[in-house]
């Protein structure tokens, strides 16, 4: 999360202080907006991974197809 929140600030500078590996303090008038656009982002990368995940299950499902009818 802290790594798309520095990645989000290059943009708009909203971060105040780093304080450690997973702290941030930000300014209080860009909160929301900046909750919005997390959510946003990471409901982006749960659908790639997801996405992600069904075609390497589809590609599976075809190879061994293709290796059962090679074998026939």
């Amino acid at each position: 999360m802290k790594q798309i929140l520095l990645i989000m600030n290059e943009k708009e500078n909203f971060v105040i202080e780093d304080l450690d590996d997973h702290h941030l303090v930000i300014k209080a008038e860009h909160e929301w907006r900046v909750r919005q656009e997390l959510e946003t982002e990471v409901m982006l990368l749960v659908l790639v991974a997801f996405v992600s995940l069904i075609f390497a299950s589809a590609r599976e499902e075809y190879v061994q197809c293709r290796l059962i009818e090679a074998n026939s």
